[in-house]
């Protein structure tokens, strides 16, 4: 199961989505690659750029879409010829993919895009992919994502000090905010308000916060202006960053923990409790060490897997042909 989890994070990450799978079309088909003792035809490329052709072709002028075309064509190019060098790998080592893995992974997939079966097939239908060819596609790129655990994964590796130099380096981006959690009792202004209950409502909201005992919540005031005829809600705000609220609310970081305050604003009036306040702060290394080691890993095992991929093309015979 946990392996499944990663190979499902991972086919989110390598862009395995099957509203954007290409459709086929007519096209006259020749050899465009080849790698090592496989070949690589336009109508794969075609295939796999047509989304992205059919974006510039409603983005840019006539003028412009041909090298955009080319610019798109080259990329993919590149990009199946790494995934033919993995593939071709994979097989070497003796790596496979069950036919359940397969079926699980576009299980996840129908789950992720909430479709049902009739929908996925629809979808399948849609982009004129069939199953099989859907199924082949998952299954390459499981095939990739289990080479990388087997080539990969073995090759990293930490120290502490690595550990502690990140964590002191970077040290802001563990910093915890100052914040503030702020109730209320919210009096609303009713509309159409004469002003002189206007004058009123105004005197006896004052009145009542001005009268406010040491001791005395929300709840308390809370009661006093409803016994005045005054309609009033009480709630939990919730937390904040300075940053958060407007100015005249920000005010609030200036004072206590428990302390009251009351702000009128267009249309209502605010009487505030500062409920908690905490300080800025850092969080501790050893609350921050497992999202330390997933930052140095995710570095770590991109640069390894590049390197990887370079040695693949250095030791493989290719040889591009023109696409034009």
């Amino acid at each position: 199961m946990k392996t499944m989890k990663k190979i499902s994070l991972l086919l989110s990450s390598l862009s395995i989505l099957l509203i954007s799978f290409p459709s086929r079309g007519e096209i006259i088909d020749r050899i465009v690659a080849v790698v090592n003792s496989e070949s690589i035809t336009l109508s794969e490329i075609r295939r796999e750029s047509l989304p992205a052709v059919q974006e510039i072709k409603n983005k840019y002028s006539p003028e412009k879409q041909k090298d955009k075309i080319k610019e798109i064509e080259s990329k993919i190019l590149d990009e199946l010829i790494k995934q033919k060098l993995q593939i071709q790998k994979a097989k070497e080592q003796g790596i496979t993919v069950s036919e359940e893995n397969v079926t699980a992974a576009i299980e996840e997939q129908k789950k992720t895009y909430s479709m049902n079966d009739e929908q996925f097939k629809e979808s399948l239908n849609k982009e004129n992919v069939t199953l099989s060819e859907y199924r082949q596609k998952i299954r390459d790129q499981i095939t990739i994502i289990s080479l990388i655990n087997h080539v990969v994964k073995p090759k990293i590796f930490f120290t502490a000090k690595e550990f502690t130099d990140y964590y002191n380096t970077n040290i802001d981006f563990f910093r915890v905010p100052e914040t503030i959690n702020l109730k209320e009792i919210l009096v609303r202004i009713p509309e159409g308000k004469s002003s002189f209950d206007m004058i009123s409502l105004d005197f006896e909201v004052s009145e009542i916060f001005k009268g406010k005992e040491n001791d005395e919540g929300l709840a308390s005031l809370a009661e006093k202006l409803k016994r005045k005829g005054i309609s009033c809600e009480f709630i939990d705000m919730g937390v904040f960053k300075k940053e958060d609220l407007s100015q005249e609310f920000a005010k609030t970081f200036s004072m206590a923990k428990g302390s009251f305050s009351l702000i009128k604003s267009e249309g209502a009036y605010h009487i505030i409790e500062i409920a908690d306040k905490k300080s800025e702060s850092i969080k501790p290394f050893t609350e921050v060490k497992d999202e330390i080691e997933d930052i140095l890993y995710n570095k770590k095992r991109d640069k390894i897997y590049q390197e990887y991929l370079k040695e693949l093309e250095q030791s493989a015979y290719i040889e591009k042909r023109n696409l034009d």
